[in-house]
């Protein structure tokens, strides 16, 4: 009797599975025909420009020395725009040894 049940449980299941398969593939359809209206254009071909004026100095907020090997540092960059070059101070790192010595 027990495997009667479990057989027309996998049954039940089965069949459910097959329903949800051919709706998800077939879909519902009401009957009524349904009709599809595409939106369509003629294609152009155009030069697209876009500008921006600005005027004064960029600092980056922050920046990095990056080496291979080892973690990023950053390097103080607490300087104006206008003494950005000359004031910076950056902290050295030790050079990375070579795997395997």
């Amino acid at each position: 009797m027990r495997t009667v049940i479990i057989g027309f449980a996998a049954l039940v299941m089965v069949a459910v599975g097959l329903g949800v398969a051919g709706y998800a593939v077939l879909g519902f359809n009401s009957g009524a025909a349904a009709s599809t209206k595409y939106l369509t254009s003629q294609a152009t071909q155009q030069t697209v420009a876009q500008t921006a004026a600005a005027s004064g100095s960029l600092v980056a907020a922050t920046t990095y020395d990056l080496a291979f090997g080892v973690t990023a540092t950053a390097i103080d960059n607490l300087a104006t725009s206008a003494d950005a070059a000359s004031t910076s101070t950056r902290h050295q790192l030790p050079r990375p040894r070579p795997p395997g010595r």
